[in-house]
């Protein structure tokens, strides 16, 4: 509505300009004289209002608080996101989103020519808290050579570069999709960094008990006394008895037993059997 009124303040300027006629009888037309100021005065309004409206669109293409666009140009199956980085101290996570025609049209950046010799894009997703968006960063290696190769999106490739990073204008369907897929590939990355870690506590574990030295108390009803008995073996016993192949069967499962009180012990001092193991009440041991 801005936009039309202004074109109509200079529609009333042209209709105002001072103009006087003349009748010029070798062309039988009349010859219209105007002032030169008045219309300098007119083109310069011109121009001005085209430079505005150019402006204005540009600033819609890359604005970040305005996603006007309405076309869905964003397809899940072509999203591909890798390398999470997570800042804590300000809750962000950062992941890097592979280049696509898709993106590089909403960024206004668009080619089909090879052009990673000339400059380089990076997309990435970023949730800080509950705000998320995808930004571009673009690094340019030849100017000069960007603008004699890629010259409808050189502008906005430097405009870009000279920002640092520039966010994506998206609508709110394309970033909803976006995002969805973003959290399906977090998810991921936690699944695996707990299976990672779980995986590595149970090995560290599993070497922790398999000291051969390793020993813990383990008290025999019939002899009224407790007897040492090597560690590792009395666990693979007693998981054994709660259904599982070994101790290391019972860790993969999620469960483990307490044997709080085990202990370094010269592996030459006389053990229990396994009998006594398998048939006494064990006190420190909790499943």
């Amino acid at each position: 509505m801005e936009i039309k009124n202004n074109w109509e303040e200079i529609k009333k300027k042209i209709w105002n300009i001072n103009k006087f006629y003349d009748y010029n009888h070798s062309i039988e037309d009349y010859d219209v004289l105007v002032n030169l100021t008045e219309i300098t005065n007119l083109v310069e309004s011109i121009q001005k209002e085209a430079y505005r409206e150019g402006f204005k669109a540009a600033e819609e293409k890359f604005n970040t608080k305005n996603h006007s666009i309405g076309e869905v140009r964003i397809t899940p199956d072509s999203l591909d996101f890798s390398d999470l980085t997570e800042d804590e101290d300000i809750g962000e996570k950062t992941l890097y989103l592979y280049e696509t025609d898709e993106l590089t049209k909403a960024a206004g950046i668009y080619t089909d020519a090879w052009h990673n010799d000339t400059y380089q894009v990076n997309f990435y997703g970023v949730e800080t808290n509950d705000d998320f968006k995808v930004i571009v960063a673009v690094t340019v290696y030849d100017t000069e050579e960007l603008k004699l190769r890629y010259p409808d999106i050189a502008g906005n490739i430097l405009k870009i570069s000279d920002a640092g990073e520039m966010e994506v204008a998206l609508n709110d369907k394309e970033l909803e999709i976006i995002k969805a897929e973003f959290d399906k590939t977090i998810a991921e990355y936690k699944r695996i960094y707990n299976k990672i870690n779980r995986e590595n506590r149970i090995k560290k574990e599993l070497e922790y008990i398999r000291n051969p030295n390793r020993y813990i108390d383990v008290y025999n009803s019939y002899r009224d006394k407790s007897i040492a008995y090597p560690l590792a073996e009395y666990l693979d016993i007693k998981a054994s008895q709660s259904g599982f192949d070994n101790y290391e069967d019972m860790l993969n499962e999620g469960l483990s037993i307490d044997y709080s009180g085990d202990y370094l012990k010269d592996s030459l001092i006389p053990q229990a059997s396994l009998s006594e193991v398998v048939n006494q009440t064990t006190l420190r041991v909790n499943i």
